[in-house]
């Protein structure tokens, strides 16, 4: 996907190596368990601006997802040239499949949660690729 200023929606699949207790900003402490996890995003003013935000450590901590990436890593990225509205849909399309954490990352929409956990992370994998219906699958590093 050429940068410029393309809106899209992104999945980032996140693995933490082991169980933690986490100050989410205005959700307040939330325990999370090893494993991985997968996270449904947007950037509607430029997607790959937003995925190296994510990306970087030592960030002001504003978004629900900066919480996490503080102490999770990031493996691999997913990205579809999308419009407003998509990423609330992908969202829905995952909780009868996948667990839920409740309120992380749909502060500003009526999703139960844009953050999805999984023991296994090639099961979340497939399960983005399916969700996003093509897009791109990159390694962190690739996010230039």
């Amino acid at each position: 996907m050429a940068e410029g200023r393309k809106r899209g929606i992104y999945l980032l699949l996140l693995h933490l190596r082991g169980p933690r207790s986490i100050e989410v900003g205005r959700l307040g402490r939330r325990e999370f368990r090893a494993g991985w996890y997968l996270y449904v995003g947007s950037g509607m003013g430029g997607v790959l601006g937003r995925i190296r935000r994510h990306l970087r450590k030592g960030k002001r901590l504003r978004w629900h997802i900066d919480y996490l990436t503080e102490v999770a890593e990031v493996k691999e990225v997913f990205v579809k040239e999308a419009e407003k509205g998509e990423e609330c849909a992908v969202a829905r399309s995952l909780e009868g499949e996948l667990q839920v954490i409740e309120g992380f990352g749909s502060s500003d929409c009526r999703c139960r949660g844009h953050l999805f956990y999984h023991p296994y992370g090639e099961h979340l994998r497939q399960v983005s690729i399916r969700a996003l219906g093509g897009g791109e699958s990159l390694k962190p590093e690739e996010v230039v």
